[in-house]
């Protein structure tokens, strides 16, 4: 030990012996391998290896190896089927099946006849993970927290996964809102369950327009 106190010291002093600009590239150099270390114990930890391999999707199974024993269905559902050009409504998107730890969605629209607004998280989970619109979709996922998750048992539950608002801008017979099935997946114990989803068909009329 008194070996070692005794090298330190002189590291010490000469390290007070170089110019300035070496002790700046010094200090940089165990500032870089601080940081590095700390990333290395981050990455390798337990925790976040759990956490990554929950929601990255890679290490996830999309074709459950066994078959869900019971229906397990994402629904979109608007108050109307018949809207007016410029005309206002919320989508609901909800859940009903066995409680999941994780739901990823992609909803398809055509942006040439809605304008989508105001996406927000529902009741069943208190992180949302993604929430954008991209081509046409409406991308959402949201999830457990992990310590939700670890006291999480299998039961049947209800309710709004997320909502958002479509705003009519043309005049159409008939367009729909529907999941895109290569990317939405309904996760339990890193499997998908989704069994069923069901989208909706929406109308849209010119608006009102008193006779002069």
């Amino acid at each position: 030990m008194t070996r070692f106190a005794s090298t330190l010291t002189l590291d010490l002093q000469d390290f007070r012996s170089l110019s300035p600009q070496l002790k700046f590239f010094l200090s940089i150099q165990i500032l870089i391998l601080f940081c590095l270390s700390v990333l290395v114990g981050v990455i390798f930890s337990p925790k976040f290896t759990s956490q990554v391999s929950l929601r990255s999707g890679v290490p996830l199974e999309t074709v459950p190896t066994e078959a869900p024993k019971s229906q397990n269905t994402l629904t979109l559902s608007t108050e109307k089927q018949a809207l007016r050009v410029g005309e206002t409504q919320t989508v609901s998107v909800t859940y009903d099946g066995d409680s999941p730890e994780v739901i990823d969605s992609a909803i398809t629209y055509d942006p040439k006849v809605f304008r989508v607004e105001k996406i927000k998280n529902g009741e069943l989970f208190d992180t949302v993970l993604q929430s954008r619109q991209l081509d046409g979709r409406v991308i959402f996922s949201s999830a457990l927290s992990l310590e939700k998750i670890r006291r999480l048992q299998t039961v049947r539950i209800k309710g709004l996964y997320f909502s958002f608002t479509i705003t009519a801008l043309q005049s159409v017979k008939s367009t729909e809102l529907a999941f895109v099935p290569s990317e939405t997946f309904v996760w339990s114990r890193k499997q998908n369950i989704l069994t069923d989803t069901r989208g909706t068909l929406i109308d849209i009329t010119r608006s009102y327009e008193p006779e002069r």
